[in-house]
């Protein structure tokens, strides 16, 4: 931080200062699009702000989290017609367990929710999740395609080297689906697609987070990887 005039001050007194004062240093968000951003004003501590976010919450650590008051929410203008976000929403929470030698991750339980209105074939929209969960897990664990000669692109690969979610690898899962919002809208249903698979990534790497205090930024999450910040 810099003015002029001023002595440039550091990141390091910056942060002991917001220590030293109790000041927020933690924030969750919450964000909805649909061809645009929904919109709403919050009241912050210096004064109010209009974000692209419909909830947001502050606090010292990630377990003393408030909400911010809000204003109305604005939706999006001339969303119509944006079909990709017509999409149902998902949210998913992941438990799993780490092995501090080998670096091996065990998916425990999936839980999965799902607001995709009115279900016209609740085992297809089942089916659909199920085989979300498989797949984000292998893009987080094991799917890797590097580029140049030694990629799968030069033929002699196989199933040795391009590691997927196996069944035995595929965890518990629960899936709860909302109804339909309004009773105006109980005969309407959204398409579910890979939506359902959006949710699990994040959800995976904020649980490889809490199990091994690292945040990786890169997948796949390899046994080599985790066991290396273990160390």
């Amino acid at each position: 931080m810099s003015a002029a005039g001023k002595k440039p001050l550091g990141w390091s007194a910056l942060v002991d200062e917001i220590n030293r004062t109790h000041l927020h240093t933690v924030a969750a968000v919450h964000v909805t699009y649909a061809g645009g951003f929904w919109k709403s004003k919050y009241i912050f501590s210096s004064g109010a702000a209009e974000m692209d976010c419909d909830f947001v919450a502050v606090g010292t650590d990630t377990t003393n989290l408030k909400a911010l008051p809000r204003g109305g929410l604005v939706p999006p203008q001339d969303a119509v017609g944006y079909g990709r976000t017509n999409y149902a929403p998902a949210a998913a929470l992941v438990a799993l367990s780490v092995a501090p030698d080998s670096g091996h991750v065990k998916v425990e339980h999936v839980v999965t929710t799902l607001s995709a209105g009115r279900l016209i074939c609740r085992e297809i929209v089942e089916g659909q999740s199920q085989g979300a969960v498989a797949m984000a897990m292998g893009n987080v664990l094991s799917e890797s395609c590097p580029l140049g000669e030694q990629g799968p692109g030069n033929g002699r690969w196989n199933l040795d080297q391009y590691l997927f979610t196996r069944l035995t690898d595929v965890p518990i899962q629960e899936l709860i689906t909302l109804p339909p919002p309004t009773e105006n809208d109980r005969h309407s249903a959204r398409g579910i697609g890979e939506a359902v698979m959006c949710p699990i990534a994040p959800a995976l790497l904020n649980a490889l987070a809490m199990a091994t205090g690292h945040r990786f930024r890169q997948t796949p999450v390899t046994p080599e990887k985790i066991r290396e910040v273990l160390r």
